[in-house]
């Protein structure tokens, strides 16, 4: 593997203030970006970042890594590096008196879990989404770092690590695309898979429908529930009025009959139901 020393020496590097190469020579590992560029949020981000750039506006050294066949594959850096190229074929960034524009990187020194670690914290100002980042874990998995080695490296729970592997892992291509466009939350959608498996998909679209274009929630998935404090607190109340009974009464039923009940339990019973039925509408 070459080094940058090597290449200061062939002139792949140049080295000012700073290392700098040949805008035309960073290359794009492919597979190795979490990112979608065929999101319009991806794509609109380049257009600012140029304008920006354009504008006067600086931006970081790019991290890249030296790449056997000539040039650099890019480690960090990606949007820059698209937006770059976009002024480039514009005719709108400074060029030398061959024609090459020079950009300003650093090294990156490290392995590939280091890698893809760095493009996942880096985010470049734009958040990765759910399943970009479950495709990083999947990464990481693959590259034999456990559950709970990811979780510390991310600063992350491992149920969150967990529930973002179910989820890219379920199969279920109409969940993701769901997600991704923001019709439910990557944590409903993985409890939704768990429960319905390969049904999830059908499970959300039906609940998205009944909810006239609006987030599907837990509430539109699962139906109308009790919440369990007040389901606690009708059992209470029942349980005092029961034990407002004497035990003779409650053995007879014709004594039951006549027994006069305690108004005030009874009203309290009352009111605790009626809660309980707005609850379900």
């Amino acid at each position: 593997m070459k080094t940058f020393k090597e290449m200061r020496r062939t002139g792949e590097v140049k080295r000012g203030e700073a290392n700098s190469v040949r805008l035309g020579n960073i290359h794009e590992e492919p597979g190795f970006n979490l990112r979608d560029y065929e999101d319009p949020e991806f794509a609109q981000g380049i257009e600012e970042l140029a304008e920006y750039i354009a504008g006067g506006g600086q931006i970081p050294p790019i991290e890249v890594r030296p790449r056997e066949d000539g040039g650099v594959w890019l480690v960090d850096g990606h949007r820059r590096t698209r937006a770059l190229n976009k002024l480039f074929d514009d005719g709108r960034l400074p060029t030398d008196a061959s024609g090459d524009c020079w950009v300003r990187v650093e090294p990156f020194v490290g392995n590939d879990v280091q890698r893809t670690l760095r493009i996942m914290s880096s985010q470049e100002g734009q958040k990765l989404s759910a399943l970009q980042i479950a495709r990083g874990y999947e990464r990481l998995r693959a590259l034999n770092l456990s559950v709970s080695e990811i979780a510390a490296a991310r600063h992350k729970s491992t149920s969150h690590v967990e529930q973002h592997l179910l989820l890219l892992n379920s199969g279920n291509g109409d969940v993701h695309q769901m997600v991704s466009a923001g019709v439910i939350s990557p944590s409903l959608a993985t409890e939704v898979v768990r429960e319905h498996g390969e049904n999830a998909g059908q499970v959300i679209a039906e609940a998205a429908a009944k909810s006239g274009g609006k987030k599907v929630t837990a509430k539109s998935i699962k139906g109308p529930s009790v919440p369990r404090k007040l389901l606690d607190e009708i059992q209470a109340a029942a349980d005092r009025l029961y034990s407002s009974i004497p035990d003779s009464d409650i053995s007879d039923m014709a004594v039951l009959g006549s027994f006069e009940v305690d108004s005030s339990l009874l009203n309290d019973l009352c009111v605790l139901v009626r809660q309980a039925r707005e609850a379900l509408k």
